[in-house]
C-alpha cells in the first residue's frame, strides 16, 4: 500500500512545495488548508501530472476541523504515515500593539494545531505500522 501524507498549510508556499515533492515520491497527498481555491488548484495540477492527492478544507485551530481532517484523510486512503504541521500566521505588529485575540490566534494555529493533527493522527498512524 502506499504511504499518505498530511500537509496542513498545503495550498501555497511551503506546504504546497512538500505536497509536490511527496507526490513525486509516489505518496499519497492530504492537502489541508483553509484556501479552497489554491487547495483545489494545487490538487489538480497533483492529479494530472499522475499523483494522488485529496483537498481537505480544514482549520487546524478548530479541534472539530482537524478531526474531520484526520478522519477524512484515513477513510480517502486507508492509512496515514506522515504527518506535516506547516499551517502558520504571523502580526507584524509590535508586542505593544499585539491584541489578545491576535495572540491566541497565532498561537491556536502554529502552537495548539501541532498538537491537535498529532495527537489525532497518531492514532491512525499505529493503525498503519
Amino acid at each position: 500500500m502506499k504511504r499518505t501524507a498530511i500537509v496542513t498549510g498545503a495550498s501555497n508556499g511551503i506546504g504546497k512545495a512538500i505536497a509536490f515533492a511527496f507526490s513525486k515520491e509516489q505518496i499519497n497527498v492530504v492537502l489541508g488548508d483553509l484556501d479552497r481555491k489554491n487547495g483545489k488548484a494545487v490538487e489538480a495540477k497533483i492529479n494530472g501530472d499522475g499523483g494522488n492527492s485529496k483537498f481537505i478544507y480544514c482549520d487546524v485551530a478548530d479541534p472539530v476541523s482537524v478531526q474531520d481532517l484526520v478522519n477524512d484523510s484515513f477513510k480517502e486512503f486507508g492509512s496515514i504515515d506522515i504527518i506535516i504541521n506547516n499551517a502558520g500566521v504571523s502580526e507584524f505588529e509590535s508586542p505593544f500593539e499585539l491584541t489578545i485575540e491576535n495572540w491566541d490566534r497565532i498561537i491556536n494555529t502554529n502552537l495548539r494545531s501541532c498538537f491537535l493533527l498529532t495527537r489525532d493522527a497518531a492514532e491512525f498512524m499505529k493503525k498503519s505500522g
